[in-house]
């Protein structure tokens, strides 16, 4: 499991004590939020809630009761964040229907890499009568980089069973578009395939399509085709101007950081591979939205000025304290650096280039303080 790939902020602590309702809503910017999905064909339903950084802190599971004629809560996660928006810890709880009320049955605890993918999970269950949480499984993850494109990721998975070990390989076209994801398995000394992800994109290079293979030693060793999903979007929408779950697409946990659809996605249809031909199974509709974001124009916090906020051209950053060696990062919601550069007393970034949509600026000063400011980009 990865960060939540959106962070959405507008307003900081010390802007609303300093600055009037005038100057917060100087500028505006609508983006979209992502409230529900439902699975029809399942008749299943999620709801997410958020909290003011723009991260995914709940998603309530709901299942069609057909007696009652209504979704009933089933299950939930709570999500956890660091400061640079990895989701570090996940609950999970069922509903008490009985007392009617959550009871906490999981908790995944997660560590992160420098390239903010996953490096560690620790995975406790609960139980209810002693109140004690037990150790179930302990993951290490071993992730490989060529160029800072994630290549391969074994995982050692530690349970009271024994330990299982699994590897994803990842390959990219020449663009470097990832095209495939191969699961493998431990057996012996040997790699055995298991299961393969293949990603299809369009003459724009948009994800449009994702097909799921086994591995089956019935046909001499080959890959069959096991299920696809083929993903709808609304193109006038970037996927930098949504607000959205922690699963947006599909499971994070085996999938490159920086790896994201391109626009929002109104619904993804599944099919299931029976012999000579596709069935579908059931469809994912996405329900939004829209949210309004205020830019402030100018804001300082400590010693760091930042401006102007939304950025159409450029963004200045100015150093009051003249620390020395301070490094500022501009990094996208996906965690793509777009710019890296060091100052002493002011720098000004071009970001005329940079895809409209919102980002995060850190910077790290000489005397050991850090500051991260979200920056909407025009």
């Amino acid at each position: 499991m990865k960060k939540s790939i959106l962070i959405l902020s507008v307003f900081v602590f010390y802007s609303a004590i300093f600055l009037s309702p005038k100057e917060l809503f100087s500028q505006d910017n609508i983006f979209q939020r992502l409230d529900s999905v439902v699975y029809l064909g399942t008749n299943e339903m999620y709801k997410y809630s958020y909290d003011f950084l723009g991260n995914n802190i709940a998603s309530i599971h709901f299942k069609w009761d057909n007696p009652q004629m209504k979704y009933l809560q089933d299950f939930k996660h709570e999500y956890i964040y660091d400061e640079f928006g990895n989701c570090i810890s996940e609950k999970l709880s069922l509903w008490d229907t009985v007392h009617y009320q959550w009871s906490v049955r999981n908790r995944t605890e997660y560590t992160f890499d420098n390239n903010n993918q996953i490096l560690t999970t620790k995975s406790y269950s609960n139980d209810n009568e002693e109140k004690n949480w037990e150790l179930i499984y302990k993951s290490d993850y071993e992730n490989k980089y060529n160029n800072n494109k994630l290549v391969s990721t074994i995982i050692y998975q530690n349970r009271n069973s024994g330990l299982y070990i699994r590897k994803y390989d990842y390959i990219y076209s020449d663009i470097g578009d990832l095209t495939e994801i191969i699961n493998s398995r431990k057996e012996n000394s040997d790699w055995v395939n298991a299961i393969k992800y293949e990603f299809v994109y369009d003459s724009e290079g948009v994800i449009n399509e994702r097909i799921t293979y086994s591995w089956s030693y019935q046909y001499n060793g080959q890959w069959g085709q096991r299920s696809k999903q083929i993903l709808n979007y609304d193109n006038s929408i970037s996927y930098n101007q949504l607000m959205a779950n922690f699963h947006y697409t599909w499971d994070t946990d085996i999938l490159p950081f920086d790896f994201h659809v391109s626009f929002l996605v109104k619904d993804i249809q599944f099919f299931n591979y029976e012999g000579v031909e596709w069935k579908h199974t059931k469809t994912k509709k996405y329900y939004y939205s829209p949210m309004e974001i205020t830019g402030i124009n100018q804001k300082t916090i400590s010693e760091i000025s930042v401006y102007p906020n939304p950025a159409t051209e450029y963004i200045n950053i100015e150093n009051r304290q003249n620390f020395s060696d301070t490094n500022i990062s501009l990094v996208s919601l996906t965690g793509e650096l777009i710019s890296k550069r060091k100052m002493n007393g002011k720098l000004t970034i071009s970001v005329s280039d940079i895809p409209a949509g919102l980002y995060l600026l850190r910077i790290e000063s000489g005397n050991g303080k850090t500051q991260t400011e979200k920056i909407i980009i025009n």
